[in-house]
C-alpha cells in the first residue's frame, strides 16, 4: 500500500504495516458503523510476518472513530475504512 490513507472495503485480509484505522461508516448490517473480523496489533518482519502483540475480534467501531496501532493485519466484514500507513 502507498504511504498515506488507503480507503479499504473489501472483505478480504488485508496485511501491511499502519498506524490506525478510521472507521468510514456506510456499513449495513451494523447499523452504519464498521465491523471487523479481526485486527491483529504488531511490528512488521523484514523476512516474516512480524511480531504479534495482540488479536481482537469481532469488533465494531463507530463511523469516524479511530482504532490506534501499530496494526500489521485486519479483516472487514461490513462497512470500510481508512488505513493510514506507518
Amino acid at each position: 500500500m502507498a504511504r498515506g490513507a488507503t480507503l479499504v472495503t473489501d472483505t478480504v485480509a488485508v496485511t501491511g504495516s499502519f498506524s490506525k484505522l478510521q472507521a468510514a461508516g456506510t456499513g449495513s448490517a451494523s447499523g452504519g458503523n464498521v465491523q471487523f473480523a479481526n485486527i491483529t496489533f504488531g511490528l512488521p518482519g523484514k523476512e516474516s510476518y512480524g511480531t504479534v502483540y495482540n488479536d481482537v475480534g469481532p469488533l465494531v467501531v463507530s463511523s469516524s472513530q479511530y482504532v490506534e496501532g501499530p496494526i500489521i493485519s485486519f479483516k472487514l466484514v461490513d462497512g470500510q475504512c481508512l488505513a493510514y500507513t506507518l
